[in-house]
């Protein structure tokens, strides 16, 4: 019996999307998944805006942009955060959540994260780890925001952004 070794690459970002525009709008980060790349989510957190009445979705979209699953809803003022695997309990949050334990994100498929309303200067901030079967780093965008975003660079420094785990 031959044996390999089974390979995947742990990968960590912290990412701060600004809203930058006076009138304000919606923020919405969002990472992609490479074509022939397959994600296992291991953790994730994303911090919403301040704005009275947001409220915070996270969900699973294709590359085409259809819904997947929604994997957490929290109404606004209940909470400012998301959490996954788990999203705990908020007056309100909508039930029947798809868990997020092991995860599996396929080819194309993205994450994003979006705040319903933000004013100038607020922000909403993603971390996420990630095991990735490729040394491929998601691809990370601002699209669905209103305004003006401004995405920083992640705040995990390059030599551990992505290392390789013989699994």
């Amino acid at each position: 019996m031959r044996q390999t070794a089974n390979v995947w690459w742990l990968y960590q970002a912290r990412r701060v999307n600004t809203q930058t525009a006076g009138g304000g709008g919606a923020l919405t980060t969002r990472f992609s998944i490479a074509a022939g790349q397959v994600a296992r989510l291991v953790a994730y957190r994303a911090v919403g805006t301040a704005s009275a009445g947001a409220t915070l979705v996270t969900q699973v979209e294709d590359e085409d942009g259809s819904f997947l699953s929604r994997l957490a809803n929290i109404p606004a003022a209940a909470s400012r955060s998301v959490n996954l695997p788990t999203i705990g309990t908020a007056a309100n949050a909508e039930g029947c959540m798809t868990t997020s334990e092991g995860y599996l994100l396929g080819p194309g498929e993205y994450i994003l994260s979006t705040s319903s309303a933000a004013l100038q200067n607020e922000t909403l901030t993603v971390a996420v780890v990630l095991l990735l079967s490729t040394p491929t780093e998601p691809t990370w965008d601002t699209t669905g925001s209103g305004g003006t975003p401004s995405l920083a660079a992640s705040t995990i420094s390059a030599a551990n952004t992505i290392q390789a785990v013989l699994m």
